[in-house]
């Protein structure tokens, strides 16, 4: 039988002497994971501009227009302009547009993008996690939360003829 080498030795000792720290990071983890599957309220998503996790709570006491879309859906080519217009137009009054975008190809769902002009803020949802959490099963689906958090209207798939209701809803809501 041959002696372990020092380098085993090290790693052998590593484990054992990290393993609480492995064991609290995964408690903590599971926790979060646990709370954030009890709450469809509460999401972490990652911003598609800047890499960070983004939390529903930094939209607290907004009007919140949200566009789920991906780069393959056609109404998508539609609503995604007209929410650009509406944060273009709205976002002054406190309304904030969000898209959250389902594609697995991020390189597709940039060039979506750049190609529509689109700079609202854009979450990226491959895992369809706020899909599961909204019961979305269709692209495009348009949710709009008042300021306290509460989902006032559904809007699946678009049409321009859901143009002007949208509009007349989502300016309602600012003026409550």
């Amino acid at each position: 039988m041959s002696n372990p080498s020092p380098q085993t030795h090290l790693i052998k000792r590593f484990l054992w002497l990290s393993w609480p720290v492995w064991f609290v990071v995964g408690s903590i983890l599971f926790v979060n994971f646990q709370k954030s599957q009890s709450d469809p309220e509460i999401f972490y998503l990652m911003d598609m501009g800047t890499h960070l996790p983004v939390a529903a709570s930094e939209f607290q006491g907004k009007i919140v227009y949200v566009d789920v879309w991906a780069s393959w859906c056609v109404p998508c080519r539609e609503s995604m302009p007209h929410a650009q217009a509406l944060s273009d137009q709205y976002a002054a009054r406190g309304l904030a547009v969000i898209g959250i975008n389902q594609d697995t190809d991020m390189v597709a769902a940039y060039q979506f993008l750049n190609l529509l002009k689109i700079n609202f803020q854009q979450l990226g949802d491959p895992t369809g996690e706020f899909m599961m959490a909204q019961n979305i099963d269709a692209l495009p689906t348009v949710l709009v939360f008042d300021r306290m958090g509460q989902l006032r209207h559904r809007y699946v798939g678009y049409t321009q003829a859901d143009r002007a209701t949208i509009d007349a809803e989502v300016l309602a809501l600012l003026e409550e």
